[in-house]
């Protein structure tokens, strides 16, 4: 595990939160409270940090409908790196929550988006080129979910 992966671990071992050993998938109410904690986080950055106002709509396959994109307030690098740390925190609490260890499924994604190509469209966001392959994850977890414990 990461650093700060174990830093979050410590947070919540202390606060009664549970950090399976293996890779597992919560309970109902496990997956409710981080749901929102990531939602609560992202929209604090989006607002407050980026200072940018939107609506959307959450269609039924899960992908978002972005509606109205305003510019507020100035935006604020203080909020951004609160943000930006907050997300880390608690995108790490969650495969936490569900029992992963990241280092090794990070490696795996980092190394899959280094090898896109592809091009930006007119919003910034990268196209990857049809036909990439997703990171191969499932026996890197598979292993996890294997492993003897030390």
């Amino acid at each position: 595990m990461t650093k700060e992966q174990n830093n979050v671990k410590e947070f919540m071992s202390k606060r009664g939160q549970l950090t399976p050993d293996k890779p597992t998938i919560p309970d109902e109410l496990t997956r409710l409270s981080r749901a929102r904690l990531h939602l609560e986080e992202v929209t604090e950055l989006i607002v407050q940090g980026l200072a940018v106002g939107f609506n959307f709509e959450l269609l039924a396959d899960g992908k978002i409908k972005w509606d109205v994109w305003t510019l507020k307030q100035t935006p604020s690098l203080t909020e951004i790196a609160d943000g930006v740390a907050d997300l880390g925190f608690v995108g790490d609490g969650t495969a936490l929550a569900c029992g992963l260890d990241m280092e090794p499924l990070r490696a795996e994604v980092d190394s899959n988006n280094l090898s896109k190509k592809g091009y930006l469209d007119e919003h910034g966001k990268f196209i990857k080129e049809p036909g990439h392959l997703p990171p191969n994850l499932t026996p890197l977890i598979e292993a996890q979910q294997n492993a003897q414990p030390s």
